[in-house]
């Protein structure tokens, strides 16, 4: 059981405690008899009171959810319904407080705390030998110091207070000795607190109702609020800095019943007697409602639509054993005689089992397909071995003060973590050698990274820890700005170009003005969902067209239908809140753009799994295993695409119909080393980052290079085995960058970059193919004849090398002029889709192309023409990534690597003929660089230009237009189509802006720093290929796109600090028990937004200072890092832990 230190203050705390006046630590709680009414003390210094007991006797306080206990032998215990239980001893029948003697659950796990005869608490000993001493070093009998105690010896200090001269607490001092909190008072009330960035918060008291009461608050940074009181009609309001006012009524037991926020939201609540809401009222009018048994437990709640949810439970705790939902799927839960997790149930009836050891740890979780994996833990319940279902094991190591600074693969490579004593990493050795180092704030907030060649990263903050500016480490800078009202005003880039922000008197986004002058503008309805979008283009001569889009929602948000200038379309869901379909009906102006009629019907199991995709271009069937791996894809004309693991999910063949795709071996990590592709046989190596170090593919005979049938064969003594036809090796610098490759068909190529990461030069040897770059501070690339200190201010490049560019008002390249002979031409519907292209050479039409997209913006159709001959293609899609291309009387269906956009090989069906299989070799980011035939005969071979424009073909037997992963070559406009945008290869960049705006990048345009590590597969935004530490992926608790939410710059909160980090295993053998973290998690996201909301809304109504606001978002984002670490957490449908083996 940890040791979990906090401190609380409230103003009308009079009595003295450790702290002083108006503070009360956890431990201090207390009982006491007065009269016929025994009155419990709690953590917040609240006075409960219960009826005196008989031994033997137990009574509930449905309020508090917790039951007073009094033994057979007359002692007091109080027992939440988790099964906590509070020991405090005999109660004297005199006004005696008796403090908390002992905390313990029913595993019999404990904090045990020693006190003085009079009470006064010295050591606090938990389960596991952690122990802590309290030391008393002030006159007034203050705590002064709590130390950590090994073997009877104090060995460190973990917190220090210091006090005024009247024995209040004036200071605070961590671990790593900060002063990281000051405090000043008037008349015993606090009027000053300041942390140690310089931020000053201020109070000012007036005496209403016999009560001092805060009437005036503001802070050094411009943040200033005035507070009004009617004690008669229960109801307060608060003015802040920009006039705005909201309203909070509250009943005779102080709870908040209705509220008016700043921008007029109004909220009713309806309250039991025991004080549970039962009904709450929206500023829409709509209810929810909620039910509760005789315990205070949630039993049902009803949405706005009359859905409901239900809840049950193991006993008289509160493990809920099952959940059904409104769409008939139901969870259940077993639990042992303690509270242990025994099983978990799917809505299919699939079983999760845990076994567990006397003190409630899992040592042996099997999952529904009776898989196994194992885990060990420490006296301290950290796991300090997990070995997964395929018996590969990893090692975790711990510090004295119980941190992580080890993890060793199951390859036996070690990364290492050395930490300041508060937690926080300063250096991260890997496995190779390199290390990078972090500097921090005193509050723990990441100021500098300085990566494995010494390039550092710098962040500078204002005095909340807000970041206010960036550098690279080419020193360039990109400042944030606030208003008074602490919302993010003003964005400035590195070429000091400003996107700035409004904001409606709700603090929602109501203007967005991009450094082009393009301007976006947000209206809402009463709810806060977005109802209205208008765009204010801006064109080369100044001119500000409009174009609008309409958002209809439903009761509960869910977006209904989207109308623009080009469509209508209309969403359906189920109970859910699964998309059913997408139905389109097009504009006459739609019409003309070839938009048509057009419907996506969706179908899913109880699981909530897609199992059927109906669109018109035919019907996608999915079928899963019982850990929702996808194992047969039914093609729309009937062929099925199946797929064999291994473990957890781990592919080790592709087959169609039983024809064998591929055959795959995997090492220990589950990284792919053995591939078959027809006759030839492909093998990779990784170095001890991860990164893929060599590949080759041999016409040696697969078993003879198979591990299955050759455990002591090296592979890598082969990469340049006579055997290979391809091969190749890639070679890293100390920053993770490819530095050099080394490729049988391509000879050597290397690589520099600027300390930013941008690629600053390919060299091949010779002249040809070399080649040399420049950027502007915003990554805009410059010619190299441009003064230095050129800058496209507006990231609307005009004219790079011998090429010109022309733009419409909505940012969209509409003209590209190369030379003196070429001229292209590209139009766009009003979501900035490329809906035709054309080029002319010398005034001829030389090429042209028309497309077309679905609902989903996916493209299903082009026309191409070039110089007279017509050709049509269709595309069917799975999800987001294209499966086939149909011309008439031909299909080509893509295969790809799991989990990836990288491709795998492809499938060719010429009407009347056998199909012909075709297998991609591709580099160390996905890209192909060849395609071989089923007999390993090359018949397509590319060089490519540092930014994906075709440089050479040596072989071009058939035609290959897959480029980066998730790109399509256009031969008619040169261009590659990108998912949701097109790119220009030969530039490097995309033609329209960002349809996520900054979430993908402060330059809109922008592709990547580099194309060698980076990808865009969707044309949304970046990632980089190199892997993260140990197969983990760094995830925001309270995700990164929250970062303007009101409470958190209520709270101070800093999105990017350590508290809010948590790093997740991509793959479940990595990590024992955590979450995996895998693929993009929105109904994670809004579930956190929801949370805040309600922070939002209770902070409002109760003038809630910043400490509290910041105690608010600490619990959130506590609570879901245990649910994180437990694995209890689904990010998506591939992340939930207990499923999996």
């Amino acid at each position: 059981m940890p040791i979990e230190w906090s401190r609380f203050y409230a103003s009308d705390l009079t009595v003295d405690s450790v702290l002083g006046r108006g503070w009360v630590l956890p431990w201090e709680q207390s009982l006491r008899r007065q009269g016929t009414f025994i009155y419990l003390t709690d953590n917040q210094g609240r006075e409960v009171p219960f009826v005196t007991l008989q031994p033997g006797q137990r009574i509930y306080n449905p309020h508090e959810q917790v039951y007073l206990v009094c033994t057979e032998g007359g002692h007091y215990i109080l027992q939440t319904l988790d099964n906590l239980f509070f020991y405090f001893g005999e109660v004297p029948d005199t006004n005696t407080e008796v403090p908390l003697q002992r905390i313990e659950n029913v595993l019999g796990h404990f904090l045990h705390f020693t006190r003085t005869p009079d009470g006064t608490l010295t050591d606090i000993s938990a389960t596991g030998g952690t122990r802590v001493h309290l030391h008393y070093d002030n006159p007034l009998g203050r705590l002064t110091d709590i130390k950590r105690v090994v073997n009877n010896e104090a060995v460190e200090t973990l917190t220090q207070y210091r006090y005024d001269e009247h024995g209040q607490l004036s200071a605070v001092i961590n671990r790593n000795g900060d002063t990281v909190r000051s405090f000043s008072y008037a008349d015993g009330l606090m009027v000053t607190h300041s942390n140690a960035l310089g931020l000053g918060c201020h109070y000012r008291w007036q005496t209403l109702g016999d009560k001092p009461r805060v009437v005036e608050h503001w802070t050094s940074d411009g943040e200033h609020y005035h507070f009004r009181y009617d004690l008669d009609s229960r109801t307060s309001w608060a003015t802040d800095v920009l006039g705005r006012e909201l309203e909070v009524q509250y009943n005779a037991d102080h709870r908040v019943v209705a509220s008016r926020d700043y921008g007029g939201e109004r909220y009713a609540i309806e309250l039991d007697e025991h004080g549970n809401m039962v009904g709450l009222t929206l500023p829409n009018g709509n209810r929810l409602q909620f039910k509760y048994d005789e315990f205070s437990r949630l039993l049902e709640e009803t949405d706005p639509l009359g859905r409901k949810t239900t809840y049950e439970y193991h006993h008289l705790t509160t493990l809920v054993t099952q959940v059904s939902y409104p769409d008939g799927s139901t969870w259940r839960a077993r639990y042992d005689d303690k509270g242990n997790l025994l099983a978990e149930f799917d809505a299919l009836g699939q079983m999760t089992e845990y076994l567990n050891s006397d003190d409630g740890l899992p040592h042996t979780i099997i999952d529904a397909t009776y898989k196994s994996k194992y885990l060990w833990w420490n006296t301290l319940a950290q796991v300090e071995r997990y070995q997964d279902c395929s018996g590969k094991s990893t090692y975790y190591r711990y510090d004295e003060r119980q941190h992580l600074v080890a993890v060793t693969d199951a390859l036996n490579q070690t990364t290492t973590l050395a930490r300041k004593p508060d937690g926080e990493v300063l250096r991260i050795s890997h496995p190779d050698g390199t290390t990078e180092s972090f500097t921090y704030n005193v509050y723990g907030q990441v100021l500098s990274h300085t990566d494995g060649k010494g390039q550092t990263t710098r962040l500078m903050r204002t005095a909340r820890g807000l970041p206010s500016s960036r550098q690279d480490a080419k020193g360039q800078r990109v400042r944030y700005e606030y208003d008074k009202a602490i919302r993010l005003t003003a964005l400035v880039n590195e070429n000091n170009a400003t996107y700035s922000f409004a904001y409606d008197a709700s603090d929602r986004l109501s203007e967005e003005v991009r450094v082009d002058n393009l301007t976006r503008r947000f209206s809402y309805d009463v709810g806060g969902h977005l109802t209205r979008l208008d765009e204010i283009g801006y064109g080369e001569n100044a001119e500000r067209p409009e174009r609008h889009t309409l958002f209809e929602r439903d009761a509960i948000g869910r977006l209904i239908a989207k109308l623009n200038s080009d469509a209508r379309q209309d969403f359906v869901y189920d109970d859910g809140d699964r998309l059913l379909s997408i139905e389109r009906q097009p504009t006459g102006i739609g019409k003309q753009l070839g938009i048509t009629e057009e419907k996506l019907e969706y179908t899913y199991d109880m699981l909530g799994r897609l199992t059927k995709e109906i669109t018109p271009d035919g019907t996608l069937g999915y079928e899963y295993d019982p850990l929702s791996n996808l194992t047969t894809l039914t093609l729309p004309d009937g062929r099925k695409v199946n797929h064999l693991y291994y473990g957890s999910g781990h592919l080790h063949q592709l087959n169609l119909d039983g024809q064998v795709i591929s055959d795959m071996e995997r090492d220990d990590l589950h990284r792919e080393v053995y591939r078959t592709q027809g006759k030839l046989t492909s093998c990779f190596g990784y170095d001890a980052m991860g990164r893929k170090a060599w590949q080759f593919a041999s016409t040696l005979p697969a078993d003879k290079l198979s591990q299955v049938h050759n455990t002591g064969i090296n592979t890598s003594l082969l990469v340049e085995h006579a055997y290979n036809p391809i091969h190749r090796r890639y070679q890293y610098d100390p920053a993770g960058e490819l530095v050099r490759t080394l490729d049988k068909l391509r000879g050597e190529i290397k690589y520099e970059y600027e300390a930013n990461g941008q690629l600053r030069s390919r060299d091949t040897g010779s002249l040809i193919g070399s080649e040399e770059f420049r950027y502007d501070p915003a990554a805009n690339r410059l010619d190299f004849n441009a003064r230095q200190f050129d800058k496209v201010k507006d990231n609307r490049i005009k004219q790079w090398r011998d090429q010109e560019y022309r733009y419409d008002p909505w940012g969209n390249l509409i003209e590209k002029r190369s030379g003196h002979s070429k001229l292209q031409h590209f139009s766009y519907d009003c979501e900035n889709r490329l809906v035709r292209a054309e080029t002319l050479v010398n005034g001829k039409l030389e090429s042209q192309g028309e497309y077309r997209y679905d609902s989903l913006g996916r493209r299903i159709a082009k026309q191409a023409e070039i110089n007279g001959e017509v050709e049509q293609k269709r595309f069917l899609w799975q999800g987001l990534r294209m499966l086939r291309e149909e011309t008439p009387g031909q299909s080509i269906l893509y295969l790809y690597e799991p989990g990836s956009y990288a491709p795998l090989a492809r499938v060719d069906q010429v009407e009347g003929e056998e199909q012909k299989v075709y297998y991609f070799h591709t580099d160390q980011i996905g890209t192909p660089l060849e395609l071989t035939d089923s007999d390993g005969k090359i018949v397509w071979q590319a060089t490519y230009r540092s930014w994906g424009a075709l440089e050479h073909l040596a072989v071009d037997e058939i035609e290959q237009n897959i480029r980066f992963q998730g790109q399509y070559f256009d031969d008619e406009s040169g261009l590659h189509y990108n998912t949701f945008r097109h790119y220009d290869p030969e530039c490097g960049r995309f033609v329209t802006q960002d349809p996520i705006g900054l979430e993908g990048g402060f330059n809109l345009y922008l592709y990547a720093p580099s194309p060698i590590l980076w990808l865009d597969p969707m044309g949304l935004a970046t990632y980089n290929t190199m892997p993260g530490i140990e197969g983990f992926q760094k995830h925001h608790i309270i995700p990164q796109q929250l970062v303007d939410h009101p409470v958190l710059k209520a709270s101070g909160m800093n999105i990017h600090a350590l508290n809010n980090i948590i790093y997740l295993p991509t793959h479940e053998e990595l990590h024992p028990t955590r979450t995996v973290h895998r693929g993009s998690h929105p109904g994670y996201s809004r579930d956190v937004k929801a949370s805040l909301n309600e922070v939002e809304k209770i902070g409002r109504q109760e003038k809630w200072t910043q400490a509290q606001y910041k105690a608010a978002v600490d619990d959130i984002i506590s609570e879901n890092r245990q649910g994180l670490r437990k694995g209890k957490i689904k990010l998506n449908k591939n992340s939930i832990r207990g499923v999996a083996c």
